[in-house]
Parts: structure tokens; C-alpha cells; sequence
């Protein structure tokens, strides 16, 4: 089991949907990019609204 994979298995039993915990991993893993911290390019500020909304159970366009 990867890394990735075993984040997902925590947050989801913590009571996370299996798609808020990919949201919020994507999430953490852009800003480590974006710090130069791992290599690969950050999220753009449109993907990180959409996994915003995704990890806090927003409904689609309900985002300003």
C-alpha cells in the first residue's frame, strides 16, 4: 500500500468521504510543491478552490 493510499484509509476513518481525502491530499501535496518542497507543479487557483470545496462538502458552484 503507498503512502497515498494509506492517508486516504486514516482520513476516512476519521470519518471523511474517500473523495474528501483525495481532495485534501491533493491539497497538501500542492502546497509542498509550492514551497519547492517536492518536485511537480502546484495545483492552479482553480484546482485548489474545486478541492477546497470538495474536502469542506461544499456543492459544486456554490463557491463565489
Amino acid at each position: 500500500m503507498t503512502k497515498r493510499e494509506e492517508a486516504i484509509d486514516a482520513l476516512t476513518a476519521k470519518g471523511r468521504t474517500r473523495e474528501q481525502a483525495e481532495a485534501f491530499i491533493d491539497l497538501m501535496g500542492s502546497a509542498f510543491r509550492r514551497r519547492g518542497w517536492a518536485g511537480g507543479e502546484p495545483l492552479s487557483q482553480d484546482q485548489i478552490g474545486e478541492r477546497l470545496d470538495t474536502f469542506l462538502g461544499k456543492p459544486e458552484g456554490d463557491r463565489p
